[in-house]
């Protein structure tokens, strides 16, 4: 059945498969046979190719995608190997593909990095029997078209009490790849990284840093996202900061090409060492087809892109179009690694738009009619669309980001969806999350412990004590001895206390993590220095068999003033009177002590115990090892 679709969709599209893919043998045939059956054609090659050449007569021009065969699959079959492993593969590829075309009949428009995927713009019809031939394409597609997804919506997803929380996506950066956005506005430049601002149109013939919105659409998005509230409502992150990708025109209309690239320019931004950091992509667009499954397939160069941002931790949202479908969302929102968001009503929370797509790969809810935000020209609008829904979900992950940046995507979209309010479309039978923005906040707001003190106590055990706070799960404390672990153990959420016997001198790092769920907190460290720990002895006790007696003063004589009679195994032990030295008068303490009443060894005696001199003053006597046998 996969093939199926896939071959209505490449009649429908222009694609021209060169090469079968794995698997789908057995189904092309009967594909072909059904189709015999009844009169009709199935995949016709030749067709295509006429298309092609009649485009090229009629324009001069077609642009087409070339997805090349010898190189890993992006999509659904993404290859295992590293990121940039398949970068890397990808370029031979395509290098080895451009050596053997030629240079002439073509222009290069896009060479895309995370795809095996070229975008030529052909001059001359004879390239086609040329690419016919070539055995490293998979298949060829011609580059399509799509266009923009087009009260006071923070209050029904609760961002204002959110806000209110001393929060508002300060740190957070967004790629809104959109119609550019009016750097000029009073609400959004304080908020544009215009030095990243970037342009992609005509399919690669005008690529320039001019990202100014004269449609108005991306203007009203970012309003959405990260307004400051000057001119119109503040955003659902209004302290945010805003990359403006251009990639739809004047009319709102823009090229698969295009997307692509805008994608791979934020990727490839978020990589390099300049220190942005982009947490989502927001793309409040919709291709003109739909699809019911999911449709890597559809457009390998934007599958490719949107993967390796994943991959990278970056979050991607697409609108799910604006078709009222009931089962099947428009490209981008139907890709694996796009979270898709559809509109509720502003007035009633309960239903979803009309217009809204939908299908079971519809994963998010938010408000997308009658919204007000900025306006071209320094204004502001109101406009409807799951285009205005996507920026609401892109601002409250902002917001969450700013309170726990430890969140991954996964740990994102799955606090959006258990936090979101269940809204049953009785159309199409789905159940799927509207946004609440404060009670994904809150969830993912783990405060840290305090009061967090390590310290190494007499018996050599390293003690660390907190004070947890509320509503967690559980204590994650680790134990790094001179960088490597030595404890790693998750307690219970009352338990105030961890001890680790066996210290040794060195580093020691302690960290305290407060977890709910999955989710981890800040974390808590305390850093201390173990310097070399005495060993524990009982003053007088010179022969180590555990009791102060002559005894002692006999073996204190014995190696004092008889070769091979013995050694002193704890020097401090035989140095009775502790006047820091080993002689005579420490056998005469002794004697004295025992049998004349004098004085008695100073500490540690009777019990035994450490050298209690404080640092600085201690003995210069060795002990290497003590007699104790409470220890």
């Amino acid at each position: 059945m996969r093939c199926n679709r896939q071959l209505e969709w490449f009649q429908e599209n222009q694609v021209i498969s060169i090469r079968t893919r794995s698997g789908c043998e057995f189904s092309l045939l009967a594909v072909f046979f059904f189709g015999l059956a009844l009169n009709m054609p199935i995949l016709q090659a030749a067709p295509d190719y006429a298309g092609i050449r009649k485009s090229l007569q009629e324009k001069g021009r077609v642009v087409i995608c070339v997805v090349l065969a010898d190189a890993p699959q992006t999509g659904s079959g993404l290859s295992a190997a590293p990121l940039e492993q398949r970068v890397r593969r990808y370029r031979a590829s395509q290098q080895r593909f451009l050596a053997a075309l030629g240079e002439k009949g073509y222009s290069l428009r896009y060479r895309f990095r995370y795809s095996p995927v070229l975008a030529l713009e052909l001059e001359d019809e004879t390239l086609l029997d040329q690419l016919s031939r070539m055995e490293s394409i998979r298949s060829l597609r011609v580059d399509q078209q799509g266009g923009a997804a087009l009260l006071e919506s923070r209050q029904m997803i609760r961002a204002n009490e959110a806000q209110d929380l001393g929060i508002s996506g300060v740190g957070r950066t967004v790629a809104v790849l959109d119609s550019g956005v009016d750097n000029d506005h009073p609400d959004l430049v304080e908020g544009l990284l215009a030095e990243h601002g970037k342009r992609f149109l005509s399919q690669g013939d005008d690529v320039s840093e001019d990202f100014d919105d004269d449609n108005g659409h991306g203007t009203h998005v970012s309003g959405i996202l990260a307004s400051r509230g000057h001119v119109t409502t503040a955003g659902i992150a209004p302290g945010a900061s805003i990359i403006p990708v251009k990639v739809l025109d004047s009319r709102n209309v823009g090229w698969f090409t295009d997307w692509a690239a805008g994608i791979e320019y934020a990727v490839s931004l978020h990589q390099q060492d300049n220190g942005i950091s982009i947490d989502v992509i927001n793309m409040s667009l919709a291709s003109h087809s739909l699809y019911t499954e999911s449709c890597e397939d559809a457009n390998e160069a934007i599958a490719g892109a949107v993967a390796a941002a994943r991959e990278l931790g970056v979050l991607v949202l697409a609108a799910s179009g604006n078709n009222g479908s009931l089962n099947s969302l428009a490209l981008p929102s139907c890709m694996q690694n796009v979270v898709s968001v559809g509109s509720i009503h502003d007035t009633n929370p309960g239903g979803i738009s009309a217009f809204t797509n939908r299908s079971p790969l519809l994963e998010l809810l938010a408000p997308g009619e009658t919204i007000l935000s900025a306006g071209a020209g320094g204004g502001n609008e109101t406009i409807s669309g799951t285009s205005q829904a996507a920026p609401h979900i892109a601002g409250a992950i902002c917001l969450m980001l700013e309170v726990n940046p430890r969140l991954s995507p996964e740990q994102l979209v799955g606090t959006l969806k258990s936090t979101g309010i269940s809204v049953a479309d009785d159309n199409s039978g789905m159940t799927i999350p509207r946004l609440d923005c404060l009670a994904a906040v809150e969830l993912v707001r783990i405060p840290p412990v305090s009061g967090l003190s390590c310290v190494i106590d007499s018996a050599e055990s390293l003690v660390t004590t907190w004070v947890g706070p509320p509503a967690i799960d559980a204590i994650e404390v680790t134990v790094l001895h001179e960088g490597l672990t030595r404890a790693d153990s998750v307690l219970g959420p009352d338990v105030v206390e961890f001890r680790m016997n066996g210290t040794e001198p060195g580093t020691y790092e302690v960290r305290v993590v407060c977890l709910r769920g999955e989710l981890r907190g800040p974390t808590s460290s305390c850093i201390l220095e173990a310097d070399a720990f005495q060993e524990a002895f009982t003053r007088g006790n010179c022969n180590s068999d555990g009791a102060f007696d002559l005894t002692d003063a006999i073996f204190t004589l014995n190696t004092l003033f008889f070769a091979g009679a013995g050694e002193f195994r704890c020097e401090e032990a035989c140095d009775s009177n502790d006047d820091g030295e080993l002689n005579i008068t420490d056998a005469i303490f002794t004697l004295s002590a025992l049998f004349l009443g004098t004085s008695l060894p100073p500490e540690p005696y009777p019990s035994c115990g450490y050298d209690p001199k404080p640092a600085g003053e201690e003995s210069s006597l060795a002990c290497e090892q003590g007699f104790c046998p409470a220890q």
